[in-house]
């Protein structure tokens, strides 16, 4: 997929993920034309309101609010990005057809033909999908669809709300999980109707995570290839000194994935989720035992029963005992104080304290909490969070000041993005939405990827 934005055309380095102010950049625009109003869905009254007498805080707060809407829209819809990572079973998710519960350092780097090794780092934990039951198998597509775009919304909910009240940084391959999916793709000449899933109970996907883990972790001194996406400059002829499509800029030095600011989640070893199709999806019937309320339109109602529906799906939460750098043990503890654990369901060895079933809200919920809690107990980790913050308001108000640079010399209503800004602005004011992104941002969808339905 290629999702244009203006002048912006993806794909694009998850490196370096946000819209450019750089020197040499044009500036991107969207349309103002009858079909984009129609799409935005656009209340009339503000059609005609001008930049007069407009105070320049507010506009300069809603462009910062398209800068970063911008970014979350084009990682959801790449399917390089992201969207390949969740939304297909085979070869989507990246998938695993080895025997043994092991994958060395050596393993690790020749999988750099499916994915990459940036995929591992920067993630809070980690998801595998197991194999679901014959009368179930139907039904795992769907189910690691819908888990995926639950906590894409769930990721961008946690930041702005609760944890630093600000995006996310999507920057350095930054996100919230990462998903693998077993399978044994062996059986048959690349006939995927032939595939037969793996056998992998916890112990197993246990030492799996361990091993994937150490491998990971061993790479991280190894030198990062660059992986810069530039836009042609006949002003700059050497690729070298091309500004990227793309910020913030990574060094251009050879450097290891660290100092570039690659490396494990600091929780990512001591906890990982499992998917294994033991939820059952509510009977239809069962809907009517919560009603929406009578004012919801068609649209509201469906993506009120997704989000009940997938809240309530039932995964298992694993504790790997690697803990010794946390501030404290992952304990489970404040899930049973709750009541919100399930009945395991499983004949597997890891039970109690070492493993429980939630639902995935739920679980969600704890794992924002682990977050919080290591961030408050360790100033490295306060520091480190801040340092990410401080680089994307760089590169935020860049862009902004870069946007409104042009916009004096053409003026505020001939841009696209200023010309919706000042008109977010005035109906912010009345406490409205100037368009329907303002309200429900298509990127947090739950029922499907894309707004067309796909």
């Amino acid at each position: 997929m290629r999702y244009q934005e203006g002048d912006i055309v993806v794909p694009f380095s998850l490196d370096s993920p946000y819209l450019t102010g750089g020197e040499y950049d044009d500036v991107p625009d969207l349309p103002i034309d009858p079909s984009y109003l129609r799409y935005l869905g656009c209340d009339e009254k503000y059609l005609t309101a001008g930049a007069s007498a407009m105070d320049m805080g507010l506009v300069r707060k809603e462009l910062a609010a398209v800068f970063h809407d911008t970014t979350a829209r084009m990682i959801r819809y790449d399917r390089d990005a992201f969207t390949d990572k969740w939304s297909s079973a085979l070869p989507g998710m990246d998938t695993v057809g080895e025997t043994i519960a092991t994958v060395s350092r050596c393993q690790l780097q020749k999988l750099e033909k499916y994915f990459k090794l940036e995929d591992y780092f920067n993630k809070h934990f980690a998801i595998y999908f197991t194999p679901y039951t014959e009368d179930k198998r139907a039904a795992a597509d769907d189910d690691g669809r819908a888990i995926g775009r639950y906590i894409y919304r769930h990721w961008l909910w946690m930041h702005r709300t609760s944890l630093h009240c600000k995006w996310p940084p999507f920057h350095r391959h930054h996100f919230m999980a990462r998903a693998t999916k077993f399978v044994d793709r062996r059986i048959g000449p690349d006939c995927w109707n032939l595939e037969q899933c793996l056998v992998t109970d916890l112990p197993y996907v246990l030492a799996f995570h361990r091993s994937v883990c150490d491998s990971a972790a061993a790479c991280e001194d190894d030198i990062k290839p660059q992986r810069q996406w530039t836009r042609a400059d006949k002003r700059n002829p050497d690729p070298k000194l091309r500004n990227p499509n793309f910020a913030p800029r990574l060094s251009q030095q050879p450097l290891s994935y660290r100092q570039h600011g690659f490396q494990l989640g600091h929780i990512f070893r001591s906890l990982f989720m499992v998917v294994d199709g033991c939820h059952s999806h509510t009977p239809k019937e069962d809907y009517r035992l919560k009603p929406a309320k009578p004012e919801f339109k068609n649209f509201e109602h469906d993506e009120w029963e997704a989000d009940w529906r997938v809240s309530g799906f039932k995964v298992v939460l694993v504790r790997t005992g690697d803990d010794h750098h946390l501030s404290a043990p992952v304990s489970f503890q404040p899930l049973f104080d709750s009541g919100r654990t399930l009945p395991l369901e499983r004949d597997d060895d890891c039970r109690g304290e070492n493993a429980v079933r939630v639902r995935l809200d739920h679980a969600l919920e704890f794992v924002e909490y682990l977050v919080r809690r290591e961030e408050e107990a360790l100033p490295h980790l306060r520091e480190a969070a801040e340092a990410l913050e401080h680089e994307l308001d760089q590169v935020c108000e860049q862009w902004v000041e870069r946007v409104l640079h042009h916009a004096a010399e053409v003026g505020l209503d001939n841009i696209g993005y200023t010309w919706q800004a000042i008109r977010r602005a005035r109906a912010r004011l009345n406490g409205e939405a100037f368009d329907l992104e303002q309200m429900a941002p298509e990127w947090e969808l739950l029922r499907h990827w894309y707004p067309g339905g796909t």
